[in-house]
């Protein structure tokens, strides 16, 4: 990932793995403006303290790498410690100038509750929710990556077919009619909906959306006509 969140006087990229934000050592030491190695040190000093997969992670360099959550050497194939929020809080517990006060306050308000946050809107009971609102799509609101996290993402889908991919021209048109429909539903207006292209879209398939449904296609047998409201 490439986001920066600004803590302090410092910016740190942001890092999640397996559905969670975490910050490494070095990200601590910079933060807190301690010297490179501090939080090494006191990590390694209490590591049996520390419980693994719950406070922090051990992740090959091999692993950052593909799954690019930041950047790292080629030439560097050590293991990286990966603190979570309860592992960060445990590490700077002995870190009780003003500064460090400061830093724990953003750093949990401003990184860690962020992603708590997201997490939340993307849980499957908000999405079940936001896709009751649509009839015939299925709208996907995450995906998991290959190293765990969740991704916030937005994908509109036809039994299962995407949007972008696959699905056929008038289960397209279909899919738009009934997105705009449930949109307009959601915030309790209705106005006329308007498609074009509808050639390959069966009359007996253009359903009832209770509002004006304005469909436009072109045809080959027939001579334009203008009219003035009266036929």
């Amino acid at each position: 990932m490439n986001d920066l969140v600004h803590i302090q006087n410092t910016d740190i990229s942001v890092k999640e793995y397996r559905g969670q934000r975490v910050v490494t050592l070095k990200d601590v030491d910079m933060v807190h403006e301690r010297p490179e190695g501090t939080a090494r040190r006191n990590f390694n000093s209490n590591r049996n303290r520390f419980i693994d997969g719950e406070d922090y992670f051990v992740v090959s360099a091999d692993e950052i790498r593909t799954s690019r959550m930041f950047p790292i050497s080629d030439n560097d194939f050590t293991n990286k410690i990966l603190l979570t929020e309860q592992g960060y809080l445990m590490l700077v517990k002995s870190f009780t100038d003003d500064l460090a006060w400061t830093v724990q306050r953003q750093l949990v308000n401003g990184y860690f509750k962020t992603r708590r946050l997201v997490n939340e809107e993307l849980s499957p009971e908000t999405q079940l929710m936001v896709n009751r609102k649509f009839e015939f799509i299925k709208i996907k609101m995450s995906e998991e990556t290959l190293s765990g996290d969740i991704k916030e993402t937005l994908r509109i889908n036809v039994n299962g077919v995407d949007y972008f991919n696959g699905l056929n021209h008038g289960d397209r048109i279909l899919a738009e009619i009934f997105l705009l429909k449930g949109l307009q539903d959601m915030n309790g207006i209705k106005l006329p909906i308007w498609i074009d292209d509808t050639e390959s879209l069966d009359e007996n398939r253009i359903p009832d959306v209770s509002r004006q449904l304005i469909v436009i296609r072109r045809t080959d047998d027939e001579t334009l006509k203008v009219c003035n409201g009266e036929e």
